[in-house]
């Protein structure tokens, strides 16, 4: 464990992994019996959404050393997120069950599946909605299956523009009332960061099967997730310690990953610097062991190696957490230091803003969807009235 920022973040850094060893637990009872701020610490760690690890870790490691009202605090915090981990679990199988059903093939994508088969335990993870993976032709069936059974639009549209909406993106969210669940549909997982989109059937023939609360369920593969988690993280700014978790646990879970093919499909996307990051924060971070061949690699990267240098010291800052991109400005200079293509940048990060209609282009002007392209056109339109137009001029 690398001394990296105040005491509090070096211990959630230690407890922040799913299996300690000897070693590990002797260095988190040091740093436990240091003067440890304990509310900073539960702070911390639910900003970074590791609660249900610092807990099982302090539980492990040094139980004794931590305060009573503290132990209480992540013992009722971690049971209420059994009970809505199971809960959520419960939902994905029955969805899953649907979509078989209708002949729409799917993969689950971060979420339960991720915590069982990475963490070791549904319920090492918090998690607020369920993601899932289909084919790009099958999303207007999905969306209407999941309408047929209380999973409503996240925006009041008609199906035909919310379909319409969904076309122009890579993922559309859909919420049950009753239980306030929410389903992600994705049929490009990559965020369209690049030129070369990635959709169901560019990862299909690298599908594995994987055990969900003793379901058998489809799962990406072990090269496929981690190039996918590192890029996950980039789009988040790497801004939690739960982003570089899921990295170092992977790295740990799949022992026989791939390395090869993992740096080849970064690099035929564009995303060589996104997972060299990932890799790097999770070594520095949460000493994930890495092959010496590619330690090396990764230390000849000067540039990138420095920029997440600088992404360690904001996630070590105590107190609040400054966040990245938080301004246009920010993003700019983070999308340009992690993109490997200045092509991928520029429709990306300066583009895509500008053109790429989202739910606030529909809220504002309702168009029939036989109409939809039309938003491609006012969107420029109503941004500049939005950020260049005259002081004191009332909201529209």
């Amino acid at each position: 464990m690398k001394t990296i920022g105040s005491s509090e973040f070096q211990l959630l850094c230690g407890c922040a992994r799913s299996r300690l060893d000897e070693d590990q637990g002797r260095k988190i009872r040091e740093l436990a019996e240091k003067d440890i701020n304990w509310e900073e610490l539960v702070t911390m760690a639910a900003f970074h959404n590791t609660l249900p690890l610092l807990y099982k870790s302090l539980k492990k490691a040094c139980l004794t050393e931590v305060p009573e009202p503290i132990l209480q605090k992540l013992r009722v915090f971690f049971l209420s997120n059994c009970a809505r981990c199971f809960e959520m679990t419960g939902e994905l199988i029955k969805v899953i069950d649907l979509f078989k059903k209708e002949g729409i093939p799917v993969a689950p994508i971060k979420g339960p599946l991720l915590a069982e088969t990475l963490f070791g335990n549904l319920t090492l993870r918090s998690y607020c909605d369920l993601d899932l993976f289909i084919p790009t032709a099958k999303m207007p069936s999905a969306v209407n299956l999941l309408a047929s059974h209380g999973y409503f639009p996240d925006i009041a549209l008609d199906d035909g523009q919310f379909i319409s909406l969904c076309r122009a993106g890579h993922h559309a969210a859909l919420v049950k009332t009753d239980t306030n669940l929410t389903i992600e549909l994705h049929w490009e997982l990559t965020g369209r960061f690049f030129r070369q989109h990635v959709e169901f059937e560019d990862l299909e023939p690298r599908l594995r099967q994987a055990s969900l609360a003793g379901r058998i369920v489809n799962n990406l593969g072990a090269e496929d997730l981690l190039v996918f988690l590192c890029i996950h993280g980039t789009r988040h700014y790497w801004n939690q310690l739960d982003l570089v978790c899921c990295v170092a646990e992977l790295i740990r879970a799949e022992t026989d990953l791939d390395w090869m093919l993992a740096l080849e499909l970064a690099e035929q996307l564009g995303a060589r610097k996104m997972l060299f990051i990932g890799l790097f924060l999770a070594r520095e971070l949460l000493d994930a062991k890495l092959p010496d061949q590619l330690t090396v690699m990764l230390d000849r990267q000067e540039k990138t190696k420095a920029f997440t240098e600088g992404i360690i010291n904001r996630l070590a800052v105590s107190g609040p957490v400054p966040t990245m991109g938080s301004s246009y400005l920010q993003s700019l200079v983070f999308h340009f230091m992690t993109m490997d293509r200045l092509s991928d940048f520029i429709r990306y990060a300066i583009l895509r803003p500008v053109f790429n209609t989202t739910h606030s282009d529909w809220q504002q002007i309702k168009l029939p969807a036989s109409l939809a392209f039309l938003y491609y056109l006012t969107r420029p339109f109503r941004l500049m009235w939005k950020y260049f137009r005259p002081k004191g001029k009332e909201e529209r």
